[in-house]
């Protein structure tokens, strides 16, 4: 099977993403499986327009912008290249690629969350609601691909969109990711980490807001937020808040950390804090399970991830109260922490590379049987 994947970016990109990872991490598994696999992506500072890594053709054709406009180009000049075509179905730094309006071989479109709650967060009011009307307009335009959701929460939302059951599936991310080496075991600082690109939408203020009381139960508490950096202004933001609550010294922003960095966090604190009014499914809600980290997270994280009481505990979007007392609670309590940690463990072990790998297959195989 010949297989384009249409993406934002690959994963050489600094700026990639949660999203990114999970639709370049199916590419490469596909490539490792023998398929033919070709991946379109923005152009990145020192990347090439063309090249071959882990098996997957990586083509380059412009910045991310206007991406939708060459992979169109791309399309048209290279269309009997390919048997199945995967979009990124929408996202907001982008034009989206509208591959139902020139595509003609079968398409499965991957929708990682209905972005309204985010363009509510990010974009001033009349923009949030223009992007709203869009991606509305640009779900009806896939009334006949097959659908796909990264978690069961985000497949009831495409169904309540108006989608047939059978339509939408669940197909939660690989996880190719090497597993830590370090051995986290032993006891944890009271450290509470954020961890994500460090966008005004995910909301990393509301911790910084939950700060103040979480210190005031637990004197040594800290919190570091930490990821890729997008918008300094709001890192300024971020660190003025946690001086103005008088936090300033509890609260760190770290910048464009590597990978050895995001696990030695993980190996030090006691819990990972997720603010986002909506994940599509959370990656390193795993990692950190696999750190044996209990989450504290938002409703907005679907409850495939985050199972309340069990490997972390959920607590309403946009409430700092709800979210001091959750951290007090795993911060300060070591029973409580040894049992969340046992099962983020336990929990993290159920995303099977092997199991998601085959039914990352057979919704290709299936996807070409609708279209026949």
């Amino acid at each position: 099977m010949r297989i384009l994947f249409l993406a934002s970016r690959d994963w050489q990109d600094p700026k990639a993403c949660g999203g990114d990872q999970c639709t370049t991490d199916f590419a490469r598994y596909l490539a490792r499986r023998g398929y033919v696999v070709t991946l379109l992506a923005a152009r990145h500072a020192g990347s090439a327009r063309e090249e071959v890594l882990d098996g997957v053709r990586i083509v380059r054709p412009g910045g991310l912008f206007f991406l939708a406009c060459y992979a169109w180009a791309f399309y048209v000049r290279h269309r009997h290249e390919f048997d199945v075509v995967y979009e990124e179905g929408f996202a907001s730094l982008r034009l989206p690629f509208l591959a139902p309006l020139y595509v003609a071989r079968p398409i499965a479109a991957m929708w990682y969350q209905l972005h309204a709650p985010i363009f509510d967060e990010q974009y001033p009011r009349p923009i949030a609601w223009l992007l709203t009307r869009l991606e509305r307009l640009v779900l009806a335009l896939h009334r006949r691909c097959l659908m796909l959701a990264l978690s069961q929460e985000r497949r009831e939302e495409l169904i309540a969109a108006g989608f047939a059951p059978e339509q939408v599936r669940v197909l939660p991310p690989l996880m190719l990711a090497p597993r830590p080496e370090q051995a986290f075991e032993g006891s944890r600082e009271p450290l509470a980490v954020w961890l994500g690109k460090i966008r005004r939408y995910k909301c990393p203020h509301i911790a910084i807001e939950a700060m103040p009381e979480v210190c005031r139960r637990v004197p040594d508490a800290r919190l570091v937020i930490a990821g890729r950096r997008d918008d300094e202004q709001y890192e300024r933001d971020l660190l003025s808040l946690a001086r103005r609550l008088g936090v300033g010294e509890r609260v760190e922003v770290r910048v464009d950390i590597s990978d050895a960095e995001k696990w030695d966090l993980l190996a030090q604190a006691s819990a990972l804090v997720v603010t986002s009014p909506v994940e599509g499914f959370g990656i390193v809600v795993v990692e950190a399970g696999r750190c044996g980290t209990p989450v504290v997270a938002t409703e907005g994280t679907p409850a495939d991830t985050v199972r309340d009481g069990y490997n972390g505990l959920r607590v309403p979007f946009g409430d700092p109260r709800a979210l001091a007392a959750a951290l007090v609670q795993v911060l300060d309590g070591d029973a409580m922490f040894e049992q969340l940690s046992i099962n983020a463990r336990r929990h993290a072990e159920e995303f099977s590379t092997e199991e998601t790998g085959r039914r990352l297959e057979d919704t290709l195989a299936r996807a070409t049987a609708r279209a026949a």
